[in-house]
């Protein structure tokens, strides 16, 4: 059940999200008729390095062999269109565009990002030209960061804005709605696992794997063009997508520490160790301005890549040694995320072009939902068998509560059984001190002496509530316990000394638990109004039991089912006398109306 429930919520997120994302693309904003302006694609451009001309540069390019502070002059000319606007996306570096040798536009300025950053964070930003000629000059000119020594230049789009800004979104909506799904997921596994954690410490793995979830998810949604597009908050985003980025390893190793617990290798938490190290160091050297993060990203993916091989080398070598119980499916999913990680940090060297993290996002996606699911699977047998415990320890107690008090129904018994032989025993002599009153004529002291007497016999009159004795005995015991606490009783009982095929222990899980509750709801409301009424009877083969009681009306209720108060969730107690009549293939229901609680049930004998 939980299982499909999981299905489904993902499979809801997914087609929302998709969904979001092609009503976007569809609406009337992004697809009109008539466009002011056609979106135009320049791709070849003139360029100089600080005012020395290079020649003509076709992009996507990137140059390197760059100095801090050089300058990169990019040459545009201008379309004439009215309304027209640019497309401006800068890496890690300052841009000022200028229409005939006048500033207009500048971005990545020291003032726009915190100092510790070193270096300005990318920036994607749609400029709205002014109304200029066709021969008028457009100049973008990059300087390098302090600690830079690379610049990436991407195709230049001009056009109408709305065409712009559709073309970014299909070119970044997978990833976008990959990120998203990371966050809703990483959010709902990680609540999840700490929900579940007191009742099953494998819990913590979809904890520590929520967490990945959203430290991921921070680092592509945050970085995502659209998003950089749309609210234009670079600075802060590039920070919570690298503190997403640098924390990412963390929960990983945390993962596979807590899935792996029983193996519990010294080179394991070592290796761990060692991961916090590196990824420290390597937050350390960026924000200290030691390296730029364009060029410790390629090696940082590389290195993770690496030290997700060697837990996976770490899962193969506790499944050989039958430490860990490693599913086949999770053993190929974390195989993949693994593999695909490494082919996405190995992309940045061999020139392979994809958005960073591309292969690994979707794997650990995909990874994601197939360990949840497994995860899950084996929460509901660790669940579904603590359930079973704790009736069958509610089942146990209720038998050695009615042994017990068979037991001292059997003492209360032999006791009577011995007074009764000692007052046949002293009968004679009574009734030799009757006569002698008779025969004297004294009938006062006689009819004194015969009250004394019937005073000393004891009453069996309330010991005797059906034929059952251990029913018997479970009934006079609750019914004491009721009177003694204010509730009036009116027990009718029908049971048998043998009730067919229905054992004394079931019949005592019945009786017993229903007579508790019971006896625990009176106590909810005033001593004058507190009563229990109980009617049981045998016929067509058929065991019925009703009980009605008083109560004050509050009553926790979840669709057609009465929970505990003591508790959350159906009481053990109700789940026991339910599974009881289950087993006899009976039917069980509750009634409340006007201050009274009535149950009420039967069972095939």
């Amino acid at each position: 059940m939980i299982k499909r429930a999981l299905i489904a919520v993902y499979a809801v997120i997914s087609v929302v999200l998709v969904a979001v994302v092609v009503a976007i693309s569809l609406s009337p904003a992004y697809n009109v008729l008539y466009y002011f302006n056609p979106l135009v694609v320049t791709d070849e451009v003139e360029y100089a390095i600080n005012d020395t001309p290079q020649g003509t540069l076709t992009l996507p390019h990137t140059l390197t062999g760059l100095g801090p502070g050089d300058t990169v002059s990019v040459f545009l000319e201008s379309s004439g269109n009215r309304q027209d606007n640019l497309l401006v996306e800068v890496d890690y570096a300052q841009c000022v565009l200028s229409i005939d040798g006048k500033p207009y536009h500048s971005v990545g300025g020291p003032d726009t990002y915190p100092s510790f950053q070193k270096e300005p964070p990318r920036s994607v930003d749609i400029v709205a030209l002014p109304n200029v000629s066709a021969d008028t000059e457009l100049r973008l000119d990059y300087t390098i960061s302090s600690i830079g020594d690379s610049l990436d230049l991407q195709p230049f789009c001009s056009g109408d804005q709305n065409l712009i800004s559709k073309r970014i979104l299909m070119d970044n909506y997978l990833a976008l709605v990959l990120s998203l799904m990371m966050l809703v997921a990483g959010a709902t596994l990680a609540v999840v696992g700490l929900v579940f954690f007191s009742r099953a410490e494998l819990a913590i793995v979809l904890f520590w794997l929520g967490l990945a979830c959203l430290a991921c998810g921070c680092w592509t949604f945050f970085s995502n063009d659209v998003v950089l597009l749309f609210f234009s908050q670079f600075s802060a985003f590039y920070t919570i997508s690298l503190i997403g980025l640098y924390i990412l390893p963390v929960p990983i190793g945390r993962f596979f520490i807590s899935f792996l617990q029983p193996y519990n290798s010294k080179l394991l938490n070592g290796t761990f160790v060692g991961l916090c190290v590196f990824f420290t160091a390597m937050l350390v050297s960026h924000v200290s301005g030691f390296v730029s993060f364009g060029e410790a990203e390629p090696y940082f993916r590389f290195g993770g890549s690496l030290l997700a091989m060697l837990y996976v080398v770490f899962v193969l070598v506790a499944r050989q040694k039958n430490v860990v119980l490693v599913s086949p499916l999770f053993l190929f999913v974390v195989m993949l995320v693994a593999g695909l990680s490494l082919f996405d940090a190995c992309s940045s060297f061999i020139g392979i072009q994809s958005p960073p993290g591309a292969f690994f996002m979707v794997s650990l996606f995909l990874a994601t939902i197939v360990i949840a699911l497994l995860v899950w699977e084996y929460l509901n047998d660790v669940l579904n068998a603590l359930e079973k415990n704790a009736r069958l320890e509610a089942d146990i107690s209720a038998i050695n509560r009615s042994l017990h008090l068979q037991r001292k129904h059997f003492q209360d018994f032999t006791t009577s059984v011995e007074e009764t032989r000692r007052m046949r025993h002293d009968l004679r002599h009574q009734l030799v001190a009757i006569k002698g009153f008779i025969s004297e004529h004294r009938d006062e002291e006689a009819l004194e002496y015969i009250d004394n007497l019937s005073e000393s016999i004891p009453s069996i009159s309330k010991m005797l509530v059906c034929d059952n004795a251990a029913i018997n005995s479970l009934a006079v015991h609750y019914i004491a316990q009721a009177e003694e606490a204010g509730i009036l009783c009116d027990i009718k009982m029908v049971v048998p000394f043998v009730l067919g095929r229905v054992s004394d222990g079931d019949l005592s899980i019945i009786i017993g638990n229903l007579f508790e509750n019971a006896s625990e709801a009176c106590m909810h409301v005033e001593p004058e109004k507190r009563f229990i009424k109980i009617r049981s009877n045998v016929a067509a083969n058929r065991f019925t039991f009703v009980i009605d009681n008083s109560f004050d009306g509050d009553l926790n209720v979840s669709g057609t089912e009465f929970h505990s108060r003591k508790r959350k969730g159906l009481g053990v107690g109700i789940a026991s006398v339910r599974s009881v009549v289950k087993k006899y293939e009976g039917t069980m229901k509750y009634e409340a109306e006007s201050g009274v609680f009535k149950t009420s049930l039967y069972v095939k004998i």
